[in-house]
């Protein structure tokens, strides 16, 4: 019997890797998210490399949740962090991808959109049930948001003809 668990346990090895890093992934995308909404990506790249007291006082944030988002980020290496300042600060393409949204690279709005459909999974379980689907007004407001965020990204408007 332990043989039988055994195997079936190495045999997943490779999926419990996936699940794990999807899991991961999937907190740092709602990292990605809450920085953007609250504007702590810009402040990052506006006040330059700055601790995280500095940069909860700069954006007018609570420290304590300062302190522990830029841990994470820094964990799931959007950020970077100098041991010897305790100083974070963005890379270039870091500012591109995150804090610049006029950049053709910005990306992190369309985090919001994941965020969005997370809190509407119980509504999306419930069509499963029962049928009948998830009306577009019982999505969070934040998810058209995101969306109407991504739009002028998303189109290369001088490809456009005319």
């Amino acid at each position: 019997m332990a043989d039988r668990h055994s195997n079936a346990r190495r045999e997943g090895e490779p999926l419990a890797r996936r699940l794990q890093a999807d899991l991961g992934a999937a907190v740092a995308a709602q990292m990605v998210a809450l920085g953007d909404r609250v504007g702590l990506w810009r402040a990052l790249h506006q006040f330059g490399p700055c601790t995280s007291t500095q940069l909860a006082t700069r954006s007018g944030l609570n420290e304590c949740y300062v302190q522990e988002w830029l841990a994470a980020v820094a964990s799931a290496g959007y950020v970077a962090f100098d041991p010897a300042t305790a100083r974070y600060s963005l890379s270039v393409e870091g500012v591109a991808s995150l804090a610049d949204e006029g950049d053709p690279q910005f990306a992190a709005g369309r985090f919001g959109e994941a965020a969005a459909l997370s809190l509407s999974v119980g509504r999306v379980a419930r069509a499963f049930r029962q049928g009948g689907g998830v009306p577009m007004a019982d999505y969070d407001a934040c998810l058209w948001e995101a969306m109407v965020r991504r739009a002028p990204a998303a189109l290369d408007l001088a490809a456009l003809p005319g």
